[in-house]
C-alpha cells in the first residue's frame, strides 16, 4: 500500500534538464582520464611485481606462475591504494573537469551511464598500456 505523502511526490520533483550529448561525452572523458592512469599502473605493477617474485621464490620454493601473477597482483593492489591520490592529482593539473552539472542531472541514469562507460574504456586502454613489461621483458630476454 502506498503512503500518503508518495501522493504528492510528483508535485515535488523538480524538473530536471537533461544533459546535452556533449556534456555527457565530457562526462565519459573525465571519467576515462583517471582509469586509464589506474589501469595502466594496476597492469603494469602486477606483471612487473609477479615475474619478479616468480624469478626469487622460484630459486626456493617451486611457484607456480599463476601463484606469482596472484602475489604481484596483491602488491600491485596494495600499491594502487596509495597511488589514487597521485593520480587524481595529476589529473587535476593536466586540467581535466568534468562539465558543471546539477547534482539532479548526476544523478540521471544517462549520466551514470555516460560515467561508467568513460570508466571502463579508461581501464581497459590502460590495462592495455600497462602490458609493455610483457614486450619488453620479451625484447630483453630474446637481446641477451
Amino acid at each position: 500500500m502506498r503512503s500518503p505523502w508518495m501522493l504528492f511526490l510528483p508535485q515535488l520533483v523538480e524538473h530536471v534538464a537533461e544533459p546535452t550529448t556533449k556534456d555527457l561525452v565530457l562526462v565519459a572523458i573525465a571519467n576515462a582520464i583517471p582509469f586509464v592512469g589506474f589501469g595502466f599502473l594496476d597492469n603494469f605493477i602486477m606483471i612487473v611485481a609477479g615475474d619478479q617474485i616468480e624469478l626469487i621464490l622460484n630459486q626456493r620454493f617451486p611457484i607456480s606462475t599463476m601463484a606469482a601473477a596472484a602475489l604481484g597482483n596483491t602488491v600491485s593492489d596494495v600499491i594502487g591504494i596509495g597511488s589514487v591520490h597521485y593520480v587524481e592529482m595529476f589529473v587535476q593539473k593536466i586540467g581535466i573537469e568534468a562539465p558543471k552539472l546539477t547534482l539532479a542531472q548526476l544523478r540521471l541514469p544517462r549520466t551514470r551511464i555516460a560515467a561508467n562507460v568513460g570508466r571502463v574504456i579508461g581501464v581497459t586502454i590502460g590495462c592495455i598500456l600497462g602490458m609493455t613489461p610483457i614486450g619488453l621483458a620479451a625484447l630483453f630476454r630474446n637481446g641477451s
